[in-house]
C-alpha cells in the first residue's frame, strides 16, 4: 500500500502541496485531477524520491520512504515514472529504450516487452531513431518502457496527452486491464476528466495544494464534496431547494440548501407543473445541451439524448428523470458553473 500522510512541499513562501493524506491500495489506480499549478507534478515527484518533502511522510508497503529523518534515493524505490518530456534516449532506438532497465537473458522480461510493444500498438516502430518518432509515438514508447521495468509503483504525469484521440479511446481500456491484471499500484497525474473517469480506481481532487475531494469516480461526479468539485467536472446545475420545486416530487428538499444536478437528471416532459422557456440549444454529437430560463427562476441546462431539442423561444415542461437524486451541497457553498 502507499501511504502519504501530510505531505506538505513549499517553494520560499508558497505551499505547493498543503499537508495531503491519502492511500492507494496495492494494484489500484489513483489519479490525481486538478487545473494547473494545483500540486499534481510535484506530487509525483515526492512519491518517485526526486524532491523531498518539507513536511509529511510517506510509505511503501509499510517501509517509510519520505520523512523528516528519512530519504530513499529514487533508484531504490522500485518505482518506475512516465515524465511529461519523456526523458527517452534519442541517440538509441526505440527497442533500446524499452528494454533500458529490463534484466538480460530473463524470458519473462522477453515476453513483458513483447506484450508492452503490442499493447501499445509500437512494434513497428522498433528500429527506429527517438528522433524521428512523432510527440504521440515518443510517449508510447517511454510508457511501454516504464511497463517493461514491472515497477511496484507506476507514476504517470499527463501520459495520453500527446496521442491521437482515437488511438488514445483504444489505449485507455487496455492500459487499465494491464495494470490490474500486473498488479501495479499506479498513480496518474491530468487534467483531463475523461481520461480520468477511464481509468481510475479511485480519483483524487486537487485545488491549490490540498486534497479537497477523494472518492471513487462515479461518487466524485454525482456526490461531489462541494460546488466547486460539481463544475470541475462538467456542467453543473446548481440549484436551490425552492428552485427544484415542482421538478422533484419525491425527495424532501430544504428550500434554503444548494443542491448539484446534472444536466443528464432533467428530462423534457408535456406535462409537468414546472415550465420554462428555451434559450439556446447547443448540438455535441451524441446529445443536445438545451438552456432553459425556468419561470420565476434560474437558467438551467437539460442534456437531451434525443437529438430533438426544442427551438429556443418553446415553452417546455421540465422534470427530474426517475432515479435522479439531487446531492445536497455544503451549507453556503454557491461556488461554481452556476448557469
Amino acid at each position: 500500500m502507499l501511504e502519504v500522510s501530510g505531505l506538505t512541499r513549499t517553494i520560499g513562501r508558497r505551499a505547493i502541496l498543503d499537508g495531503l493524506t491519502f492511500r492507494v491500495e496495492p494494484g489500484r489506480t489513483a489519479v490525481v485531477l486538478g487545473p494547473s499549478g494545483s500540486g499534481k507534478t510535484t506530487l509525483l515527484r515526492l512519491v518517485m524520491g526526486l524532491e523531498r518533502p518539507d513536511g509529511g511522510t510517506l510509505a511503501w508497503d509499510g517501509r517509510a520512504l519520505s520523512g523528516p529523518d528519512t530519504h530513499v534515493a529514487p533508484q531504490d524505490r522500485g518505482f518506475a515514472m512516465v515524465f511529461q518530456d519523456f526523458t527517452l534516449f534519442p541517440h538509441l532506438d526505440v527497442m533500446a529504450n524499452v528494454t533500458f532497465g529490463v534484466a538480460k537473458d530473463d524470458a519473462a522480461a522477453a515476453d513483458r516487452v513483447a506484450q508492452v510493444l503490442d499493447l501499445l500498438e509500437i512494434p513497428h516502430l522498433t528500429s527506429r531513431r527517438i528522433d524521428n518518432l512523432s510527440g504521440g509515438e515518443q510517449q508510447r514508447v517511454a510508457l511501454a518502457r516504464a511497463l517493461a521495468t514491472a515497477p511496484k509503483v507506476l507514476l504517470l504525469d499527463e501520459p495520453f496527452s500527446n496521442i491521437d484521440h482515437m488511438l488514445r479511446e483504444r489505449l485507455y481500456g487496455r492500459v487499465r486491464d494491464h495494470l490490474a491484471q500486473g498488479g501495479i499500484t499506479t498513480v496518474i497525474a491530468t487534467h483531463d476528466h475523461k481520461e480520468a473517469f477511464s481509468l481510475a480506481d479511485h480519483i483524487l481532487v486537487l485545488r491549490d495544494g490540498r486534497l479537497i475531494d477523494s472518492n471513487p469516480p462515479r461518487a466524485i461526479y454525482g456526490r461531489p464534496a462541494d460546488a466547486w468539485v460539481a463544475a470541475f467536472f462538467g456542467a453543473a446545475n446548481l440549484l436551490s431547494g425552492a428552485d427544484l420545486k415542482g421538478l422533484d416530487g419525491t425527495h424532501a428538499l430544504d428550500p434554503a440548501a444548494t443542491y448539484l444536478v446534472r444536466p443528464e437528471d432533467l428530462a423534457f416532459a408535456d406535462s409537468a407543473p414546472r415550465e420554462g422557456t428555451v434559450e439556446s440549444a447547443t448540438f455535441l454529437g451524441f446529445y443536445e445541451d438545451v438552456r432553459v430560463r425556468l419561470d420565476d427562476g434560474p437558467l438551467v441546462t437539460v442534456r437531451d439524448p434525443g437529438l430533438r431539442a426544442p427551438a429556443a423561444g418553446r415553452r417546455v415542461g421540465l422534470r427530474l428523470r426517475d432515479g435522479a437524486t439531487p446531492h445536497p451541497l455544503p451549507p453556503g457553498d454557491t461556488e461554481g458553473d452556476r448557469p
